[in-house]
């Protein structure tokens, strides 16, 4: 693979990231208190907050936390779905923020975990709706990397918005399930094309003559 490929691979993701860091250090640096334009539930003001919402953190340690899961996963979602990234990524977004919005306490909800929650739900329901092995396979990774993120949606730590986890973990299970027809028939069908021509390959001996010249 090109170099400019990988880095076309990240670029979502290193975007994101790059603009969360800005807001945090600007925002630290001049004392902007921007967390005031986080999201507020059931306010007209605390609306824009779906849209700042994932941009501002806390403290150090809450940016960090999000970072490096947000990046993975991002990244994860445009490599293995970049037919439904823009879709995806955008509604886990809008959905969670709304749904926040509307249930969670009437406090200041700051963090990029709801959308962390959602990428992360969406990519283990579509490789277990489209039941082939190596989607199956980061299905799997996922619970391994960030199973243990299940216990963010309870009401356990009231410190942290519990509700935006929820809320995040909910909408990327309803998009699993709302496009698990379409992720079949275009990665499921695509798959079993590519395996197929690879055995067609192996069994015809002139098959090695048949590739296009590449020097």
């Amino acid at each position: 693979m090109k170099k400019s490929s990988i880095l076309a691979i990240f670029m979502p993701a290193i975007l994101m990231t790059v603009i969360i860091w800005l807001t945090f250090i600007f925002d630290n640096y001049f004392s902007l208190d921007l967390w005031q334009y986080g999201l507020f539930p059931r306010t007209l003001s605390g609306l824009v907050g779906v849209i700042t919402m994932p941009f501002l953190h806390g403290d150090w340690g809450h940016i960090i936390n999000n970072t490096f899961p947000l990046i993975v996963l991002m990244t994860f979602l445009y490599y293995f779905y970049p037919h439904f990234f823009t879709r995806v990524f955008f509604l886990i977004w809008i959905i969670s923020g709304l749904w926040t919005w509307v249930f969670a306490r009437p406090s200041f909800h700051i963090g990029a975990s709801a959308i962390i929650y959602g990428l992360a739900a969406f990519i283990f329901f579509a490789g277990i709706f489209i039941k082939e092995k190596k989607h199956i396979a980061i299905s799997m990774l996922i619970v391994f990397l960030y199973g243990s993120i299940i216990w963010g949606i309870f009401p356990i730590d009231f410190q942290t918005s519990w509700e935006g986890h929820l809320t995040g973990f909910a909408s990327g299970i309803i998009l699993a399930i709302f496009f698990r027809k379409e992720l079949k028939s275009r990665y499921l069908i695509v798959d079993t094309l590519s395996e197929e021509e690879d055995d067609d390959d192996e069994d015809d001996p002139d098959a090695y003559w048949k590739q296009p010249d590449t020097t």
